[in-house]
């Protein structure tokens, strides 16, 4: 029996229960809730403070339907989404703690001023490690003035063959905000991102999860309006895909130890 309230007025009012909704009704405005949620940790990412609010609710809708958090699994470069070294680390945590995949240390060969300075104090191990560093440089065709540069290998428990992922930024005037703000951490997991793709054509398990992913961001990308994102020089518009989050190219699985 419903009850039977006195307002201030002093006019009787019956109220009503609440009416219950059907499954369908209260699953779609769970999702909507999810999808705000989304929205607004997509505002309070480096990347996402750039972009539209379509371009918001298209990437919140992307990592709703594939379970995947917005702040640690993707990031967005000029109007495309890329999965973060994060998320292809989290994947493949069971190959490392099984030892099928066994990782090195990253390897950082970019300039250095401090490395300079030991070169003129005459250091031979300064001199012998500019040296390395110079050839990588050379050998993966890493631009000098880049504030960082890191080359990621995994090695290939089974084979005995190294994957290798090579990554750059800052520096080189490119426009990427999270690269330029933080270049060592950001080169970094990039590097390691692109060794952790390679090894996607190598381990058919890995494969299977990893690969559908990254064909769903592939579609959703070019479906996204143009992205329009803030220049040193002022905003500037960039095309979906025109992202330089793989600057480097990838170099082939080699049969290193």
């Amino acid at each position: 029996m419903a009850s039977i309230t006195q307002p201030e007025n002093g006019t009787d009012v019956a109220t009503r229960p609440a009416r219950e909704l059907s499954p369908e009704v209260q699953s779609a405005i769970d999702e909507r809730k999810a999808r705000n949620l989304m929205v607004a940790a997509i505002r309070g990412t480096q990347w996402g403070s750039n972009i539209g609010p379509e371009v918001q609710r298209s990437i919140a809708e992307y990592c709703r339907q594939n379970n995947l958090d917005p702040v640690r699994h993707v990031e967005v470069l000029g109007g495309r989404i890329y999965l973060t070294a994060e998320l292809y680390d989290e994947k493949g945590a069971p190959l490392i703690r099984s030892g099928a995949i066994v990782p090195a240390e990253p390897d950082y060969i970019n300039t250095d001023k401090r490395l300079d300075a030991l070169v003129e104090a005459g250091v031979a191990d300064a001199v012998t490690e500019q040296n390395r560093r110079m050839w990588l440089r050379i050998k993966y065709n890493v631009p000098e003035e880049a504030k960082a540069a890191v080359v990621q290998r995994f090695t290939i428990a089974a084979s005995g063959a190294t994957v290798i992922g090579v990554n750059w930024c800052g520096g080189t005037g490119r426009t990427d905000p999270v690269g330029n703000t933080e270049p060592a951490k950001t080169a970094q997991t990039r590097a390691r991102r692109r060794a952790w793709k390679q090894i996607a054509d190598i381990i058919p398990g890995y494969a299977e999860i990893i690969q559908p992913l990254e064909a769903t961001a592939r579609a959703v990308s070019e479906t996204l309006p143009v992205a329009v994102v803030e220049a040193s020089h002022g905003p500037r518009a960039l095309a979906p895909g025109a992202g330089q989050y793989d600057e480097a190219p990838a170099p082939a699985t080699r049969g290193e130890t």
